[in-house]
């Protein structure tokens, strides 16, 4: 032991000035440069934080004047969805900001490390214990202001109306309803119904396969919605987990072209006219409603949501613990599963 820590001294003893000058010059261009470009992106973020605040202050003084007996209610509705839509929007664009400030920081705790490495050297190059103080000493102020100094640039902006996921840097269910409910004394079902107001649509495209087009007015992310379809003799469960707070999800069947749904299209469509909808954040808070189901002259199947109904369903908690886009067909005690896929995320990943 003893003689190892012999050579790493012997090691750090024979670095050179040379090198400690070499490593200062990098360093002073380095920070400077991520230093600057982390302060102009702060400043744009300040810009979209505060323009996110003034929004937030726009959809609580309408959330105060909502009155649920009101005819311009719809009217008030779309305007409150417009400007929180926007407010997700204009927050999302912080991320270019968020992955300076971690290259910022990257940067900086490496050159923390370099430095103290360089301290010790040059401090056993001294010739009295005065000099040796000054290196080390000065070497941990320099430590200190790169540890810190990052740290001290984000707070500078962290007043956030919404915190978003930090995963894919959207609102997630929970947090869309918890944000409206704090400024009005709403139903979180009443929030889902007349704000969200989900709605799928059904249909065959040119190949003959499933598509599903899944419309949502608030832009929320991280929930699973359960369809459950029923007529006299057969029960269609469709699964949708929305990942992407965007206003439309696209949904297709996996095994493209393999088989023709034509006759799963038919069973939905002569199916009961009404049915549950079940939705699941994924914190394991679940909501049930009505639906209603429409076809028009495209042969389109529309479900709209309806209110809420208090149901349970172990199939449908079943369904909700997979967390996966699927179909699932019943009738009798036969039971066929089709995994969907999000053409979304597809299209993304290319």
């Amino acid at each position: 032991m003893s003689d190892k820590m012999c050579n790493l001294c012997t090691l750090l003893d024979e670095i050179d000035i040379y090198s400690i000058q070499y490593l200062g010059w990098i360093t002073a261009i380095s920070v400077t440069i991520i230093a600057l470009t982390t302060i102009i992106f702060s400043q744009y973020n300040e810009r979209s934080i505060e323009k996110s605040n003034d929004l937030s202050e726009k959809i609580k003084a309408s959330l105060l004047s909502y009155d649920l007996t009101s005819v311009a209610n719809n009217l008030q509705i779309q305007t409150l969805r417009t400007d929180f839509n926007k407010m997700i929007y204009v927050l999302s664009n912080n991320r270019v900001y968020k992955q300076t400030l971690l290259l910022f920081k990257s940067v900086v705790y490496s050159f923390s490390v370099l430095w103290l490495i360089g301290s010790i050297g040059y401090a056993l190059d001294a010739n009295t214990f005065i000099d040796k103080l000054i290196i080390v000493s000065s070497t941990f102020v320099l430590i200190f202001i790169f540890i810190f100094l990052p740290d001290v640039l984000k707070k500078f902006n962290n007043t956030y109306p919404v915190t978003l996921d930090k995963s894919n840097n959207f609102c997630n269910l929970n947090t869309g309803i918890s944000y409206l409910k704090e400024n009005i004394n709403l139903d979180s079902s009443i929030i889902i119904k007349d704000f969200i107001m989900p709605a799928l649509v059904v249909s065959l495209d040119n190949n003959r396969q499933m598509e599903l087009k899944y419309n949502q007015s608030l832009n929320l992310s991280n929930y699973n919605i359960v369809y459950m379809i029923k007529s006299s003799s057969e029960v269609i469960y469709i699964s949708l987990v929305v990942e992407q707070g965007i206003p439309s999800v696209y949904f297709q069947n996996e095994l493209k072209n393999s088989i023709s749904f034509e006759g799963l299209i038919k069973s939905i469509t002569d199916s009961n006219p009404h049915g549950v909808l079940y939705i699941s954040d994924f914190f394991n808070a679940t909501y049930s409603f009505n639906f209603k189901k429409e076809v028009n002259e495209d042969k389109e199947i529309t479900f709209t949501i309806g209110g809420k109904v208090r149901k349970t369903n172990s199939k449908i908690n079943e369904i909700f613990s997979q967390r996966i886009p699927l179909i699932r067909y019943e009738t009798g005690n036969n039971t066929m599963t089709y995994n969907l896929i999000d053409k979304n995320k597809v299209k993304q990943q290319k």
